[in-house]
């Protein structure tokens, strides 16, 4: 992710930004300039952190979020608590890197009402890379009304503040064939009319700062995790996790923080903190019931 950004100077000549109110300027600027954005801008943002950030109480907070999402400006999915800032993509370099970095941030996506309207839109716009892969997905928008005109038409009746629905609160669809799914449960989501996976539900069990994480594996995700890496670096690594005091003030996914830290972990030949990993304190789980669960739980997948 990068450290910086360049804003071009037509974005305050923009007809759009013109008529915006200054709440939602500053809204606006602060979507492509934060340190959560990624390429795609397409990513995680509460809007509790929106608040503390740009120093909007709730009431003006929420008129200028309502405002940006009227005049399609972004897209916000209020169960996923995640932005997709609509035509960011179009107003920055687009070399392969980028590509590369725009298509894994689609992957990545919980959300699949964000991942669908991305897809559908810029490739209504010519941007035939960002489809490839993606079909499930940009049949999903068509669905949705997905266009360079229509956008979509889930996000326009959306309103903050006047106690009306969130956007496709409760509608949690599963693109067969692209491995996506919208988190539908406190761990995650599981399978389609099944259980909780087995990492789901042990990290449930005996990882408690890890649980409080925003963002919490899917079913999807944690196969992938088991298939990707040893389960030994899997349950090291989350538990090294689990031990570090500010992993909620600093992370928001499991997922893609397991990812960072395994990567750190097998880079470097140490843990993410350096420290060597000791049994839990001032708790009834201990380290030894932890491996013997976790043992248990792997051994039967």
């Amino acid at each position: 992710m990068a450290n910086y950004r360049s804003i071009h100077t037509k974005f305050w000549n923009d007809g759009t930004v013109e008529g915006l109110t200054p709440d939602g300027k500053l809204l606006m600027l602060y979507m492509i300039t934060n340190p959560y954005r990624n390429e795609s801008c397409l990513y995680n943002l509460t809007i509790k952190r929106m608040g503390d950030d740009t120093g909007l109480r709730k009431s003006r907070l929420d008129k200028a979020l309502n405002e940006l999402i009227q005049k399609k400006r972004i897209v916000y999915d209020f169960d996923e608590e995640m932005v997709w800032v609509v035509n960011a993509i179009k107003h920055q370099p687009l070399n392969e890197n980028c590509r590369i970095s725009v298509r894994k941030d689609i992957e990545m996506c919980p959300s699949i009402m964000l991942a669908s309207s991305l897809v559908g839109y810029y490739s209504s716009l010519g941007y035939k890379w960002i489809q490839e892969g993606f079909e499930g997905l940009l049949n999903h928008s068509e669905g949705l009304g997905m266009g360079s005109e229509g956008l979509t038409n889930c996000i326009s009746d959306s309103k903050l503040g006047n106690g009306s629905e969130p956007i496709a609160k409760g509608k949690k669809p599963t693109i067969q064939g692209t491995g996506y799914r919208v988190q539908g449960t406190g761990i995650g989501g599981s399978a389609e009319g099944g259980e909780p996976h087995p990492l789901q539900q042990w990290i449930k069990d005996n990882l408690k700062n890890v649980s409080k994480l925003q963002q919490q594996l899917t079913h999807d995700e944690s196969e992938r995790i088991l298939s990707e890496f040893d389960k030994d670096i899997i349950r090291n690594t989350l538990e090294d996790m689990d031990n570090y005091k500010k992993l909620t003030q600093k992370y928001v996914s499991v997922n893609r923080t397991l990812r960072n830290w395994i990567k750190i972990r097998t880079q470097n030949g140490t843990d993410k903190q350096g420290n060597k990993r000791n049994s839990k304190a001032g708790g009834s789980t201990t380290r030894e019931d932890i491996e013997r669960t976790y043992n248990k739980i792997f051994s039967e997948t």
